[in-house]
């Protein structure tokens, strides 16, 4: 297995929606409703089933317990959703595809 293989099976394990609502809500400590608020706000979005149950990945939970640790820090729904796309971006600029970095 080379090292892009490994790359995208990491990345595969960390996107791959596995957790409903309620483990989501023990292992992070935010409430269900809570979780509701930040889908219909547009913060996070978790994949659904068939039936059409939530289901987070390992990266969403990330993604909420910053969220989170952000609203806990007083920042409003608004600039985290502007921090969160920032750091998107970033991430995205750091591993510009062809970029070298010596």
């Amino acid at each position: 297995m080379n090292v892009n293989d490994k790359d995208f099976e990491r990345e595969r394990e960390l996107t791959f929606p596995k957790y409903t609502i309620s483990i989501v809500t023990v292992i992070t400590g935010v409430h269900a409703h809570t979780l509701r608020h930040y889908e219909r706000s547009g913060l996070v979005e978790p994949s659904r089933t068939m039936g059409r149950m939530r289901r987070y990945s390992d990266s969403d939970l990330e993604t909420i317990r910053e969220i989170a640790r952000l609203a806990d820090l007083g920042i409003n729904y608004a600039g985290i959703k502007e921090i969160l796309r920032l750091r998107r971006q970033w991430h995205t600029m750091q591993s510009w595809p062809g970029d070298q970095t010596e």
